[in-house]
C-alpha cells in the first residue's frame, strides 16, 4: 500500500487514492502538488514555489517531476522560475530560510526573510 501521510493534512481523495491497490506506488504511479504558482493578478510574471518544511529535501522522483513541469513552463516568457522554498522550521520566523531555483543546490540559496518578501514583491514590476 501506498504510504499513508504522517502529518495528517490530506484530503478525503488523497486518503483514498492511496488505498487503491492497482495504482499503488510500488507500480511506480507518483503523485505530488505543487505548493504555490505565485503571480500578481495585475501582472504577468508568474513562479511555482515547492515549501519543504524542517529541512525536508526534495524526494528523487518529485525533482523528476518537478524538472518536467519546469522544462514545460520555460517556453513561456512570462515563466520566472520553479523554487525549493526551505525552511530550517516552519516559517522565516523560527529559523533559516533558502530559496534555490530548481536544482540549485542549497548552500548557495539561503535568504533573510527581507529578500524573500523582495523576491515574492518582484513579480509585480
Amino acid at each position: 500500500m501506498t504510504t499513508p501521510r504522517r502529518d495528517g493534512m490530506g484530503t478525503p481523495f488523497g486518503d483514498w487514492i492511496r488505498h487503491q491497490k492497482a495504482i499503488d506506488s510500488k507500480l511506480g504511479f507518483r503523485a505530488t502538488n505543487i505548493d504555490y504558482v505565485w503571480k500578481h493578478e495585475r501582472y504577468k510574471p508568474y513562479m511555482l514555489i515547492e515549501e519543504k518544511r524542517f529541512c525536508a529535501h526534495v524526494k528523487p522522483w518529485q525533482q523528476r517531476l518537478f524538472d518536467l513541469i519546469d522544462a514545460q513552463h520555460r517556453a513561456d516568457p512570462d515563466y520566472v522560475g520553479f523554487y525549493v522554498l526551505r525552511f530550517e522550521h516552519n516559517t522565516p520566523d523560527d529559523g533559516r530560510v533558502w530559496l534555490c531555483p530548481n536544482n540549485r543546490p542549497l548552500d548557495a540559496c539561503e535568504i533573510t526573510a527581507d529578500e524573500l518578501i523582495e523576491v515574492l514583491a518582484s513579480i509585480a514590476k
